[in-house]
């Protein structure tokens, strides 16, 4: 068994009565529980299923699966076009508090690597808002990768702070997820290397920044709007004190579905019984902690509602290649780039009139014009159509797996072909049409490819490619 800090054991067995604490210990002789969700905006669900080893349903997650071998899928072409999602089963929890509704503005508060983001859009409608936001920028990276390989076209990314955020979403959100920092206790069996970062009183100094989190959560969310807090850690400073904390604050807890509360153990304190606990002795998934609050009052915190301070509003967007820094045009240069990107757009897929926006040099399809506006650190204000480069659009990896459907050309790859494609490879075709096209391997978009003297040039991500066998 893993070497835990005596302090933690000691915690443990306050929290567990001795036969629940002897089976977490022994659950340390398991393996993790890994899962996957489905990506059904891109394909049906069950033909996804036929191309994973054997996987069982999580009751209370919509598309969400257990994996029953220990086969990694990572370095997967499905992986790869974006049908799936990693994810660890007892995380899948939160966002199933979410009404599967349309037309909501939902917040991702501590967002990356994305999956609450992702949960959420497979639970919401169309026309639902998911703000998407990290606050380091180097896992804000890893979160826009995310949500472009899946496909998304419903979330906005953002680098900012909560105090940040406050300043500029005044009780603007229906539901807001705040997955907080903590002191990953949940993780140990799945990471050990969390159980060296572990201290006595870790938990004391998280709960400080958990409460600064929600208090700026609390500004930002509707009167009647859903707060649904999470962590991945046992210690109650950072779960039921905090719910505690906002329930002395205006809020009311909400009870699960009974599907959740049989998959969970319950919140220590009688106000907090409808939260969710989950332990590895379980066997759902890993440590995690879930509690969903409905806001009753209005905000008694102040909400600043004025501009971000200078420092923090260079605006800077997640490119083709790399962060780019701010670039300001004058009127003459920004109609060009429009003018560009509309042509761009015309030529290469048959669909509606799509509004967009040019910030940094890229061009973004919208999805919000009131949030684009808006002082905030932007990794993609939409959909990333491509980048302006001299008086030509080169286009982004997101623009082809959204759009991909709409393509005038599309081209389906055989086995050799589709791994060669995912390695970086250029292939050779002989169609004859010039432009830009989708290449798809089992109805999958995979990304794109640009036509030219008999040859596919390729347009996945550097970043991306691997040699793979299909």
């Amino acid at each position: 068994m893993m070497n835990l800090p005596k302090e933690f054991l000691e915690k443990m067995q306050k929290l567990l009565t001795k036969e629940q604490f002897d089976f977490y210990l022994r659950s340390f002789n398991e393996d993790a529980k890994r899962g996957v969700v489905l990506n059904t905006k891109l394909k049906d669900e069950k033909e996804i299923l036929s191309f994973l080893p054997s996987a069982e349903k999580i009751a209370f997650a919509k598309t969400g699966y257990r994996l029953v071998s220990n086969e990694k899928l990572g370095n997967t072409w499905f992986h790869h076009a974006g049908l799936i999602y990693m994810q660890e089963p007892s995380s899948m929890a939160a966002a199933s508090m979410i009404e599967e509704q349309d037309n909501l503005k939902i917040l991702d508060l501590c967002a990356s690597p994305g999956g609450k983001t992702i949960d959420a859009c497979l639970k919401c409608g169309e026309n639902s808002i998911i703000v998407s936001n990290e606050i380091n920028r180097e896992r804000a990276k890893v979160l826009y990768q995310n949500v472009e390989r899946l496909g998304l076209k419903n979330v906005i990314v953002i680098n900012n702070s909560p105090q940040e955020l406050s300043r500029v979403f005044n009780e603007y959100f229906d539901c807001i997820l705040v997955d907080a920092p903590c002191s990953g206790e949940g993780m140990f069996r799945k990471d050990p290397a969390t159980i060296e970062e572990w201290k006595p009183g870790i938990d004391g100094i998280n709960s400080l920044r958990q409460k600064e989190i929600v208090i700026e959560a609390d500004k930002m969310l509707k009167k009647g709007g859903k707060i649904i807090y999470s962590t991945c850690t046992y210690s109650p400073k950072e779960n039921e004190d905090i719910v505690q904390f906002l329930i002395d604050n205006g809020y009311s807890v909400i009870k699960p579905n009974e599907v959740l509360l049989n998959c969970s153990a319950r919140g220590i304190t009688q106000k907090t019984k409808y939260a969710c606990r989950f332990y590895p002795q379980d066997d759902v998934g890993e440590g995690q902690f879930v509690c969903g609050l409905i806001k009753q009052k209005e905000s008694k915190y102040e909400c600043k509602t004025n501009q971000i301070a200078e420092n923090y509003t260079k605006n800077i967007a997640y490119g083709s290649k790399n962060y780019l820094k701010t670039a300001k045009y004058d009127v003459n240069s920004l109609k060009s780039a429009e003018k560009t990107a509309k042509i761009f757009i015309e030529q290469t897929i048959n669909a509606a009139k799509i509004d967009i926006c040019v910030k940094n040099n890229n061009v973004f399809a919208q999805i919000d014009k009131n949030i684009e506006d808006l002082p905030l650190r932007f990794i993609a204000c939409g959909i990333n159509v491509g980048e302006i480069v001299k008086d030509r659009l080169e286009p982004h990896h997101q623009f082809f797996k959204v759009f991909g459907k709409d393509f005038k050309i599309k081209i389906d790859l055989n086995k050799d072909d589709a791994a060669k494609y995912l390695a970086g490879e250029e292939l050779q075709t002989d169609l004859r049409e010039k432009g830009f096209a989708v290449v798809c391997f089992n109805g999958a978009i995979l990304g794109g490819v640009k036509i030219a003297n008999g040859r596919l040039k390729n347009y996945y991500p550097k970043a991306l490619r691997s040699k793979l066998k299909i």
